[in-house]
């Protein structure tokens, strides 16, 4: 993902996030990663915490952003498999969709599997938010009563 700064709120809401996947992930046994896809990842990682003039990044070692793009690897997985195989985009919402674009602007339409493939994405971001709703609904969450001092 792109870099992003966050509120310390946001990065704890992110991390209860990963953590209820991980919990998930355990308990259907699933849970590994790819040797070569990992060190594709973490070597890119690696590159981009080189290029970053951050002092911040002097503190992070180097196992510290490989644990972190794996569990990340791991969530991508487990959306893939658990949520993404039953998000579906129909020829007819690629239709409805082009034909919206084009009566809004004058410019060369998209193409088909462009729009699909939006669709599908904006679909799988939907499921996603909808499981995290209803597993953070399920899970018990305890925050500080000092967060917001």
């Amino acid at each position: 993902s792109e870099p992003a700064t966050r509120t310390l709120a946001e990065a704890r809401d992110r991390l209860i996030a990963d953590v209820l996947v991980r919990q998930e992930q355990k308990k259907l046994g699933w849970g590994q990663v790819d040797t070569a896809t990992l060190s594709a990842y973490a070597g890119e990682a690696f590159a981009r915490m080189a290029s970053c003039d951050s002092p911040c990044t002097g503190g992070i070692r180097p196992e510290e952003t490989r644990a972190w793009v794996e569990r990340k690897l791991l969530i991508r997985d487990f959306f893939n498999r658990r949520v993404g195989m039953f998000v579906e985009v129909s020829d007819e919402e690629v239709e409805r969709e082009l034909r919206r674009r084009a009566g809004q602007s004058g410019s060369a339409e998209p193409a088909e599997d462009q729009v699909r493939e939006e669709l599908l994405e904006a679909k799988g971001a939907q499921e996603v938010r909808n499981w995290y709703d209803r597993t953070a609904s399920k899970a018990r969450i305890v925050l500080s009563p000092l967060e917001e001092k």
